[in-house]
């Protein structure tokens, strides 16, 4: 095989590697998406929820078979609050990614160590106790 063709192929099996990322990060965001305006204190079933947000996007084409409050429980809260999650994460994966790009340091300069994620909490629940926000001390 030529350099040529290994070229091609090593940016087609890249290509492809991409795609089905793509495919399974999308998959795993309608999934989560689904399960957070379908579970909470009243619990609406998936094929309800998919139908509200059909039938809100494309009147009509879903006939409506669930009461006026499981539709605004979906339509008014879950489903903006799960929205707004999304584009949270989305901004925070971007503002990593500029950082990253920033420092010109792709290995993980700002990654949180083992040591730093137990300190944080461990200073938060200390401070606490002793301002008094606890009643017990917490060793």
């Amino acid at each position: 095989m030529e350099p040529a063709d290994r070229q091609i192929t090593a940016r087609a099996t890249q290509r492809t590697k991409l795609r089905l990322t793509v495919g399974v990060a999308l998959a795993a965001l309608f999934l989560s998406v689904s399960v957070a305006v379908s579970v909470g204190a009243v619990s609406v079933p998936l094929p309800t929820v998919w139908g509200i947000i059909v039938n809100k996007i494309v009147p009509g084409l879903v006939t409506p078979d669930w009461s006026a409050g499981r539709e605004s429980i979906v339509w008014d809260i879950r489903l903006p609050r799960a929205i707004l999650a999304c584009l949270v994460g989305a901004g925070l994966a971007v503002v990593g990614a500029s950082l990253q790009a920033v420092t010109r340091n792709p290995q993980r300069i700002f990654s949180v160590s083992l040591t730093n994620s137990l300190e944080s909490p461990l200073s938060i629940a200390l401070i606490s106790a002793k301002l008094g926000f606890f009643d017990a001390e917490p060793f």
